[in-house]
């Protein structure tokens, strides 16, 4: 009789805790096994009011002004627990992010919504999936980075720009099997959700 080959466990060395383990015990393309990621993780959050009581002021990485804490606003992702820029010169400032996004829904409908055509706010616009079950990738601000900009674009050529009113009521159409965007139908949008015509600055941080 043939026995069977044993199946060859992987494994791999934490550099944390430099314990040999199985692949099962680390996050994929990690280094730390999950049990040392865990308790680092939890040790930051349990410092982090010692990082900020250390830091009673600091600099802020734009006008290069040193203020008090309570001049930032406040991030747990940094180890001070604070932005690197003070709140009066994050205030009106566009990332490049920001920026992308945009320009694209400014070339493609001018700030206008695609069913009842007002224009809006840029926070009052969103981007509706033409084929939902094609969705590759969501389009929030972060996406549109420039590592990202053409693989965004190409995900947003296949959506509408639609107000957060009407994309509602997109779905509540899709759910009886007809479509308010697909058909041209909009005498089906209720005349008290068509917001004002938006006479302000998209490019500006009201």
């Amino acid at each position: 009789m043939t026995q069977k080959k044993k199946k060859k466990i992987k494994t791999k060395r934490c550099s944390k805790c430099n314990r040999v383990k199985q692949e099962v015990a680390f996050n994929k393309d990690r280094t730390v096994c999950k049990r040392c990621n865990k308790l680092a993780n939890a040790i930051h959050r349990e410092t982090a009011h010692i990082r900020r009581a250390q830091t009673l002021e600091k600099e802020c990485s734009t006008c290069k002004t040193v203020k008090k804490v309570r001049e930032f606003a406040k991030d747990n992702g940094t180890l001070t627990g604070y932005k690197s820029k003070c709140k009066e010169c994050a205030k009106g400032d566009i990332t490049a992010s920001k920026r992308n996004m945009l320009k694209y829904i400014h070339e493609r409908s001018d700030f206008r919504c695609q069913i009842c055509g007002g224009r809006h706010h840029p926070n009052a616009l969103t981007f509706h999936h033409k084929y939902p079950k094609k969705k590759t990738k969501g389009l929030t601000v972060n996406a549109w980075s420039n590592i990202y900009l053409e693989e965004t674009k190409r995900e947003a050529d296949e959506c509408y720009v639609l107000c957060h009113n009407c994309h509602s009521l997109e779905h509540i159409a899709l759910r009886h099997n007809t479509s308010l965007v697909n058909f041209k139908r909009f005498d089906q949008v209720p005349s008290h959700y068509i917001h004002k015509e938006y006479k302000g600055d998209p490019f500006k941080n009201e």
